[in-house]
């Protein structure tokens, strides 16, 4: 993993039934297409700080660098040194036209699962849900990726996605 894409998905209209969490960090390997997410209370740097620890402490290497939109919850003081301890280059976007957009469409496909969800099983709990529908989407079969699953993106084959990556689907 070398670049990650993250953005904030919001929650905040169910947060009393989620522990007060009214937020769920996203993060994607822009290779892979691996999503990592975490559940967060604030935008505050210090919750911004622990989300972001449990989201390398699931990958298995480091990115390099990170993407996000120009959201203050990305740009403080404190989580731009939180990043240069980690040795990773923080980039954010320049206009408000760009954007996370891969973090943004996975935002977007993890909401819809999670609403699915909670209508079939009658609930507003989307924390308890959110661990099984990331496990979901990186089992799942990824047509960027040549038909495999981000899961079975590694050090070994990376070369030769990023090589093939989508043009190899467009060729068939």
């Amino acid at each position: 993993m070398t670049d990650v894409q993250c953005d904030l998905a919001d929650f905040q209209k169910l947060s009393r039934q989620n522990n007060g969490k009214n937020y769920a960090l996203v993060a994607i390997d822009v290779l892979s297409k691996r999503v990592f997410a975490e559940p967060v209370r604030t935008k505050k740097s210090n919750d911004m700080i622990d989300a972001f620890e449990k989201i390398l402490a699931r990958m298995e290497m480091h990115p390099h660098r990170i993407f996000s939109d120009k959201g203050t919850e990305f740009c403080s003081k404190e989580i731009m040194d939180f990043f240069r301890k980690k040795d990773i280059e923080k980039y954010t976007a320049t206009f408000s036209e760009v954007k996370a957009s891969l973090a943004e469409r996975c935002i977007r496909n993890i909401k819809q699962r999670l609403y699915r969800f909670m209508s079939e099983k009658h609930t507003l709990k989307w924390t308890e849900a959110l661990p099984k529908i990331i496990d979901a989407i990186n089992h799942s079969k990824c047509r960027v990726l040549g038909g495999l699953r981000p899961v079975d993106v590694s050090f070994n084959n990376a070369k030769k996605i990023r090589e093939n990556g989508i043009w190899s689907y467009w060729q068939e």
